[in-house]
């Protein structure tokens, strides 16, 4: 990057410049290499998930705390609102 300003300083030395591709280059194949076997092995965990479609059987075992809780909100988050209706208008 920054080469402009050492021409004169730093003779070109061949070898260097060949073992610095090189290097490179290794470098590169190797996080290509890395990278590919990562994606190979997500497909094949992608592969193994069950799907659920709406043909399979529901949960046998619901649970019914959870309609009753969300029914409580509902109430007083209801009578809430209309009470600060009520409020504001008088």
């Amino acid at each position: 990057m920054f080469s402009f300003l050492c021409k004169n300083r730093i003779p070109f030395d061949p070898k260097m410049r060949e073992y610095c591709i090189k290097s490179t280059n290794d470098s590169i194949r190797k996080m290509t290499e890395k990278y590919n076997e990562e994606r190979k092995s997500l497909k094949h965990q992608i592969k193994n998930l069950a799907v659920i479609t709406n043909g399979d059987a529901p949960n046998p075992n619901p649970n019914p705390n959870s309609d009753i809780i969300i029914s409580i909100i509902c109430f007083l988050s209801s009578t809430t609102f209309f009470y600060y209706f009520y409020k504001a208008s008088r």
